[in-house]
């Protein structure tokens, strides 16, 4: 089911980039300092999440991808003519793929926000 998909995705890439956030305040306060304005920082995090929704989906495709070659190669079950096989087919691909790099950019949004809100003068005197 979906819904599954979309939590078991949710909840620890929220929960990665959100500490990434809270571990990398000083840089971000730098950025602040340099002149990058919230919405930059906003996106930046955000293109973060991205890259980590598509190296995730090329991960799991190739997983799934040879899997399924694999048990093709021997059936999960046989028994004289009647095989089953796992279905090689593009469009099983597409449909979770999606959602699972829309899910994580989702996820990736609060702790962009959370990064956008850092004040560069309260994190580069000190004070968190």
């Amino acid at each position: 089911s979906y819904a599954m998909v979309v939590s078991a995705v949710t909840i620890p890439v929220w929960a990665l980039l959100y500490i990434n956030v809270l571990s990398r305040q000083r840089e971000v306060g730098l950025l602040g300092a340099l002149g990058f304005r919230r919405e930059e920082v906003f996106l930046v995090f955000l293109a973060q999440a991205l890259l980590v929704g598509v190296l995730g989906v090329l991960a799991g495709s190739g997983l799934s991808y040879l899997l399924i070659r694999f048990f093709q190669e021997h059936p999960v079950f046989e028994s004289e003519e009647f095989v089953i096989r796992p279905l090689l087919d593009p469009a099983n691909f597409a449909a979770p793929a999606l959602l699972v790099l829309l899910t994580t950019v989702l996820a990736g949004v609060i702790p962009a926000v959370r990064a956008s809100r850092i004040d560069p003068g309260r994190i580069l005197r000190g004070i968190t």
